[in-house]
C-alpha cells in the first residue's frame, strides 16, 4: 500500500456530507485523500486538490486520521471488518461520522482498537452547507488520547461547535436520536405541518415564519423549565395541565384534518398525551409525559 505523509487526512465517503467534510479540510490547507465506493463521485474533490485512493484500505493506510461518512454505521462496521489483515492501524485514528446505533459504534471501536488503532465516534447535527462554518455542530466521544491527537483536525469541521462528550462511545448516537431526530427532525416537521395548514388559509408564509421564530423563544424557556421539573421529579402544576393540552391539541388536529390535510405530527402528539392521561397524569404538567414514557404510573391514581 502506498505510504503518505502522516499529516494527510482521509475522508471515506463522497456523498453530500462526505464531500462537504473533504472540501473544508482542503480549504484549511490539509492534504486530503478521498475514497468512495462509486469512484466518479470523487471527481469534483480531485479537481479541488484531493488525491483519490484506489481503496478504503489505501486511504486509511496513508493517513494519520480517517473521517468516515457513509450511509450508516452498519456499513462502517462492514467496511472495517473487510479491511486487509495486514493493514496496520497503529498510530492511526478512525473517526466515524455516519448515522447509526450506539451498539454499532461500540463494535467498530472494538475492532479498531484490537488492531492497534484509535477510534472516535461522532454525529453531525447540521446540513452539509453548515460544515466548517460557525453554525456547524459536531459531537464526539472516544478515548481521551485519541481525542487529543485528532482535535486540531476535527475542530476545522466545526470551528465553534466541536463538542467532546467524553469516553462513552454511546453518547453521540444516543444524543443524535434525542437532538437531531426528535428535537430538530420532529420540530421542523411540526413547523411544516403548521405552515401547510396556515398557508392553505391564505396566511402569508413570512407571517408564519415570524411567528414561529417568536415561538422558538418560548420553546427555549419551556425546555429549561421542563428540565427543572424532570430533574426534581415534580410534575405538579398550577398552570395548563396535561389534560388541558390534550383538549387543545384535539382542536388543532381537527382543524388540520378539517382542511383536508393529514395531521401526522398532531396525531403522534395526541397518542403520547393519551398514554400519559391513561397513566394518571391528566392533572399534572405537560412534562407528565416524561414519567409516562418511562412506564411510571402516577401515584395514587389506581391506574
Amino acid at each position: 500500500m502506498e505510504e503518505r505523509m502522516q499529516s494527510t487526512i482521509a475522508v471515506i465517503g463522497a456523498g453530500l456530507m462526505g464531500s462537504a467534510l473533504a472540501e473544508v479540510l482542503l480549504r484549511s490547507g490539509r492534504p486530503a485523500v478521498v475514497w468512495n465506493r462509486t469512484p466518479d463521485k470523487c471527481g469534483p474533490l480531485a479537481e479541488k486538490g484531493a488525491t483519490v485512493a484506489s481503496s478504503a484500505a489505501d486511504a486509511i493506510a496513508g493517513s494519520s486520521t480517517t473521517v468516515i461518512c457513509i450511509s450508516s454505521s452498519g456499513d462502517v462496521l462492514d467496511l472495517v471488518k473487510g479491511l486487509p489483515d495486514d493493514l496496520d492501524l497503529s498510530g492511526r485514528c478512525l473517526v466515524n461520522l455516519s448515522t447509526g446505533a450506539a451498539e454499532e459504534g461500540r463494535s467498530i471501536g472494538e475492532l479498531v482498537t484490537a488492531r492497534g488503532g484509535e477510534y472516535i465516534d461522532g454525529t453531525i447535527l447540521v446540513y452539509p452547507i453548515d460544515v466548517g462554518t460557525p453554525n456547524a455542530v459536531i459531537q464526539y466521544a472516544g478515548a481521551n488520547a485519541a481525542w487529543t491527537s485528532a482535535t486540531d483536525v476535527l475542530t476545522v469541521l466545526a470551528p465553534e461547535g466541536t463538542l467532546y462528550l467524553g469516553e462513552d462511545l454511546d453518547l453521540p448516537a444516543v444524543l443524535d436520536v434525542a437532538l437531531t431526530g426528535s428535537t430538530l427532525g420532529v420540530g421542523l416537521a411540526s413547523f411544516i405541518e403548521g405552515a401547510a395548514y396556515a398557508t392553505s388559509h391564505g396566511v402569508e408564509l413570512d407571517t408564519v415564519v415570524a411567528g414561529a421564530i417568536r415561538i422558538l423563544g418560548v420553546l427555549q424557556n419551556e425546555i429549561v423549565k421542563a428540565a427543572k421539573e424532570i430533574a426534581a421529579g415534580d410534575f405538579t402544576t398550577t398552570q395548563a395541565t396535561l389534560d388541558v393540552w390534550h383538549h387543545g391539541i384535539v382542536e388543532y388536529r381537527d382543524a388540520i384534518v378539517g382542511q383536508g390535510q393529514p395531521a401526522f405530527i398532531m396525531n403522534g402528539l395526541l397518542a403520547a398525551l393519551a398514554d400519559a392521561r391513561n397513566k394518571g397524569y391528566a392533572e399534572y404538567a405537560y412534562t407528565g409525559q416524561f414519567p409516562a414514557i418511562h412506564g411510571v404510573t402516577a401515584t395514587g391514581t389506581g391506574a
